[in-house]
């Protein structure tokens, strides 16, 4: 049954069983070894599947590449021009959400995004011009113009 080993003698009949008892403690250590990197490369499997469906599917319309958070550097001034008539700081705030002249920590394409998709969005019936001048992580100075006329 377990290996039983004869010496010669009844005395010395003995069982066998540290060969066979590491041969099974072996075996299942190996078997929780790979049940344990079978359920990591799982996950790690899901996770990348995740990943790639969000970032490949068509679900949303603007994605923007970001290797880490907060990785951008933008100031910016937002002039908006609503039915030819300029509007205020506090207008901008409440129009767009956002101060006239501020800091941005997302990609320029993000605010330019945001602006446009307000427009066409709750802005249709004005006629509407927006300037937004930026400096990006310090570089010089740059401008995005963007009109619904």
């Amino acid at each position: 049954m377990y290996g039983l080993r004869r010496t010669g003698s009844v005395a010395a009949d003995t069982v066998d069983r540290s060969g066979e008892a590491a041969g099974g403690n072996n075996r299942r250590r190996d078997v929780l070894l790979l049940a344990r990197a079978t359920v990591g490369l799982g996950i790690v499997l899901a996770q990348l599947i995740f990943v790639l469906t969000v970032h490949l599917s068509s679900c949303c319309r603007v994605r923007y590449f970001a290797w880490a958070p907060n990785d951008y550097s933008v100031d910016y001034r937002i002039n908006a021009m609503v039915n030819g008539r300029t509007l205020t700081s506090s207008e901008v705030l409440n129009r767009y959400r956002l101060s006239q002249v501020g800091f941005y920590q997302d990609p320029v394409e993000r605010l330019e995004d945001l602006l446009q998709r307000r427009e066409t969005a709750y802005g249709r019936k004005d006629h509407v011009i927006i300037i937004l001048k930026y400096e990006l992580n310090g570089r010089p100075s740059a401008e995005w113009r963007w009109s619904n006329e």
